[in-house]
């Protein structure tokens, strides 16, 4: 009875941590699978005052996606709104851009509700050269920067929620290993009784 009892312990043990195992995978195969927007422009390699036309897609909240030039707070470009997540439109290389290697950087504020991942996306920018050249000195950078940029420090409810999941699949998985562990005791072994004739 005792052999039997220890069986079906371990039997659930390990459908237990079968359970906390899927779950886990299902979780992270979730997570994982997030649309990250992307940017691309044509030419990557331009000239001062030329213009370089871009598209990108996963840009999922209403508000407009804003172009910096140079960093994350460089001076603005452009700015377009998306349609259906996608973006689409043109900007000048400034006149006043000597040689090197920019980056340009598309911004689009974040609203609740919406999955933006992947802003702030980046392009690089070659300019002076008809190709875009490999290690070349970065073009000026912005001077006047502000000492810092805002951030924003809230947890949205999904990733709480995935977190709570997480943490149960780890505490089901412990709890299915001490299962297995508790039942792999050795039975006491049967003592003898004297038989009355």
């Amino acid at each position: 009875m005792q052999n039997q009892k220890g069986t079906m312990m371990r039997r659930w043990a390990i459908a237990g941590f079968a359970a906390a195992a899927a779950g886990v995978v299902l979780v992270a195969s979730a997570w994982a699978c997030v649309p990250v927007a992307t940017l691309n422009a044509t030419p990557s390699a331009a000239k001062p005052g030329e213009t370089v036309t871009f598209s990108g897609a996963s840009y999922n909240s209403p508000k407009p996606v804003v172009f910096h030039w140079g960093a994350i707070d460089g001076p603005v470009l452009t700015q377009v709104t998306p349609e259906g997540g996608v973006i689409r439109g043109s900007f000048v290389i400034p006149a006043d851009a000597k040689a090197g290697n920019y980056v340009v950087v598309a911004t689009q504020e974040a609203v609740p509700g919406t999955q933006t991942w992947g802003v702030p996306a980046r392009v690089l920018i070659s300019v002076g050269a008809d190709t875009p050249v490999l290690g070349a000195n970065l073009g000026a950078q912005v001077t006047d920067r502000p000492v810092g940029l805002v951030t924003h420090n809230s947890v949205s409810g999904g990733s709480l929620l995935l977190m709570a999941l997480g943490a149960a699949g780890v505490a089901m998985m412990v709890a299915g290993v001490a299962a297995v562990l508790a039942g792999r005791r050795p039975a006491s072994a049967p003592t003898a009784q004297a038989v009355k004739n």
